[in-house]
């Protein structure tokens, strides 16, 4: 089972609609294919898994806990 947890807006716009979702694991399974199954595929993310960045190509292992969080532009320059 992978641990999946949205953060800000996040949860109004995937399909579970939920800030904690617990998602099956499937042999081979990649960030790139929970996005597309949370219908977040098309969004500027962040991406953690077990606390470290990964990109979207990252394979899943069972147990993982993934973390989505909406990027973050701004600041002073």
């Amino acid at each position: 089972m992978i641990q999946l947890r949205l953060f800000a807006y996040l949860p109004d716009l995937c399909k579970s609609k939920q800030r904690r979702v617990e998602v099956p694991h499937r042999e081979g399974m990649t960030v790139r294919d929970l996005l597309e199954s949370e219908g977040l595929a098309g969004e500027d993310l962040v991406v953690m898994v077990n606390e470290k960045h990964v990109s979207a190509d990252s394979a899943l292992e069972d147990g993982d806990s993934v973390f989505f969080l909406p990027a973050i532009a701004g600041g002073r320059q």
